[in-house]
């Protein structure tokens, strides 16, 4: 059974296991974000290494990791989120203005331990 965490929420000792580099590689889907998100056209990044500032939600099925959202700088007014399959296949991606501190995040759906 998967569990996704938050940042903001809990971030359970495992999430140390992503803390590296991965090399990411884009679905049609995350494509087409690219070229139509509504803040404008987000230039894909292809290598993002993961840490604990940039790492907002974490999926794991048991202790094995599969799913990763991670938010890095895009411009000076937007971060790009990416989320992405630990083997680097990128699901989907947006831009969010840098002043976004999801004051809206449902605290209620992610565990907290």
């Amino acid at each position: 059974m998967e569990i996704t965490y938050h940042k903001d929420v809990f971030m359970p000792s495992h999430a140390l296991n992503a803390y590296r580099p991965f090399f990411l590689r884009y679905g049609t889907h995350a494509k087409n974000q690219c070229d139509a998100d509504r803040y404008g056209k987000i230039s894909p990044v292809y290598k993002v290494t993961v840490n604990q500032e940039n790492l907002v939600e974490l999926t794991l099925d048991g202790l094995r990791i599969t799913k990763l959202l991670v938010r890095v700088p895009h411009d000076g007014k937007h971060d790009v989120c990416i989320v992405f399959l630990v083997d680097g296949f990128v699901k989907t991606c947006w831009l969010c203005m840098k002043s976004d501190t999801h004051k809206t995040l449902k605290r209620h759906l992610y565990p907290t331990r």
